[in-house]
């Protein structure tokens, strides 16, 4: 699929530590609104993935970029410093990847 969404937007949004609403399809085509603290932009086999700490989910999520139908950088910051929500991001990682390993 065509990335919507403005990739530049998305690194200011995490460099800055703004918040961003995101229209967000789903692998049904559902479409959900959600705000998201993003926290690195990365690629996947899929393609350009973003991941974020989700409002809605209370946790890190992956969202693929080419799913997004529209995103929006937020005017407010998100509580947490961008350097400690990555090193939070980080943490969450390491601790899925040992649950992987020891299942």
């Amino acid at each position: 699929g065509c990335d919507q969404v403005d990739s530049a937007m998305l690194r200011h949004a995490i460099r800055t530590g703004r918040k961003v609403a995101l229209v967000y399809r789903d692998k049904d085509g559902t479409e959900t609104e959600r705000v998201v603290w993003p926290v690195v932009l990365g690629y996947r086999d899929s393609g350009r993935i973003l991941a974020a700490w989700c409002e809605l989910r209370q946790g890190f999520r992956y969202f693929r970029t080419d799913r997004m139908v529209s995103a929006v950088e937020q005017e407010g910051a998100y509580p947490e410093r961008p350097a400690r929500l990555r090193k939070q991001w980080r943490k969450a990682m390491d601790e899925e990847r040992q649950q992987y390993a020891t299942s």
